[in-house]
This record gives C-alpha cells, structure tokens and sequence, in this order.
C-alpha cells in the first residue's frame, strides 16, 4: 500500500485501474498526507459500497496528496446547468460534506454557496409549514377561504324533530342513534372528532367499535340521498370521524 520512496498508492478505480498518490516525499508533511488519503479512501468505499475509487473520492483524494486540505468543493456541471444553481450546489455539497468527513470539505465558490444555503433554509421552512399547515387541515383546525364559507352555512339540526335542513333540503331521523350522530358531527363540522367521543355521546358508551360506527353513518347517508340532500358528507380516519360540506 505504502512506497515510503517514491510516494503513496492505495486501490483501484471503477475501472480496474491502480491509482497511485505521489505525496512529495521531500515534504515535512508527507506522512500526513498519506494518512488523509487513507482516510478518504476509507470514506470512498463506505459511501460507493465498493473497495475502489469512485470519481469523486479520486479527486478529494488527489487535491489531499497534493497538499490542498481541506479539500475544496467546485460545482460540477449538473450544477451549473440546474435552474438554481445556487439551491443544488448547496445540497450537493451538504451531501458530500456528510460522505467524505475525511475530506474536511470547504465550498470553493463561498457566494454561490451561502446564497444556496439561505434558499434552502427557506425550502426546508415552507416544507414544515406546509406539513404543519395539511395536519391541521387534517384535524379540521385550518381551512381556506371557501372552506369557511361553506361552514357559515352549516345544517340546522332540530333536536326536537330529530330533522337535519340544509341547503333548503330537510329530512326527519326516526331512529335516536343516527341522529344522535349526525347531530354530533354537525356541532364540529369540518372538524375530525374522535370515536370515543362519539360513543359516549351517542351510545353512552365509550368502548364503541368503530365498525358500529361506520355502519351507522353508512345509514345516514343513505338516508340524505335519499332525500336528495348533496353537500353533506362524511370521512373517516384513524379512529375519528368527521362531517364535511361542499
């Protein structure tokens, strides 16, 4: 592995060819170098999952046996050519950065790297609040404008008629428990509620299966269709249920 005359050589490349490292045996710094070489190798082959160079452990490797550490990371092309070449050398070299920790890697061009850092603190930003933003939609705690004014309009629910109207549209529930249930959506329509909650307040039990549940809103809708009544609808996930409205 080691000529301690001539200079340094250690592995293969991709195409079966000996690589061979001269580190300047006249310099004070030459087992260094070596060492960094070795290190990049052992960070070469963790990362392409295979005992010989890959291009771009090759040329850390190089600019280390020839005394430039840390190694500096230049765009490639895929790079300079993408729409935002500031946003995809940043990722890049963030990447490469975490694969060669050998390397001690440094962004050769440092503007077009920190202008790539702040677009992609922004990415990352917009990706959390947009995955904030579909939770709470989800929980029916965020809604759109339309949304909204879809729920101004809510179904007037009649306890003592057991009648639901919406959209100038009625119908009577003779049965207790479905309408006991439908009251309950509408109370939070939009909104998920839980099916324990819904147990308890329908069947006075909070053990309810979720499968009773379902079944009997699949009897309310059957019922508002066949009173012809559109807009009001229901969805259900992960043990709570919801009222929607269009």
């Amino acid at each position: 592995m080691i000529d301690t005359e001539h200079g340094f050589f250690v592995g293969i490349n991709l195409q079966g060819e000996d690589q061979f490292f001269h580190c300047f045996s006249s310099q004070p710094d030459r087992p260094i170098r070596k060492k960094r070489v070795e290190y990049i190798y052992r960070d070469n082959c963790v990362a392409a999952g295979v005992d010989c160079w890959s291009p771009l452990g090759l040329l850390f490797a190089k600019d280390a046996a020839n005394g430039r550490f840390p190694v500096p990371y230049t765009p490639c092309e895929i790079a300079r050519q993408s729409d935002e070449p500031h946003l995809e050398y940043a990722e890049m070299y963030n990447a490469e950065r975490y694969r060669f920790p050998a390397a001690n890697l440094f962004p050769a061009e440092r503007e077009l790297y920190n202008r790539g850092v702040v677009a992609l603190r922004d990415k990352q930003v917009a990706s959390v609040v947009e995955r904030v933003k579909s939770e709470l939609r989800m929980d029916g705690l965020l809604m759109e404008a339309q949304e909204v004014a879809i729920l101004a309009q809510k179904p007037l629910v009649d306890e003592g008629t057991q009648t639901l109207t919406y959209a100038g549209k009625s119908v009577r529930f003779r049965g207790a428990i479905q309408f006991r249930l439908l009251q309950r959506l509408a109370m939070d329509a939009g909104r998920f509620v839980d099916n324990v909650e819904l147990g308890e307040f329908v069947w006075g039990d909070d053990d309810i299966k979720d499968k009773l549940i379902s079944n009997t809103r699949g009897h309310i809708e059957r019922k508002l269709a066949a009173a012809n009544i559109t807009g009001v609808g229901f969805d259900a996930v992960s043990g709570r249920t919801r009222m929607i409205l269009s």
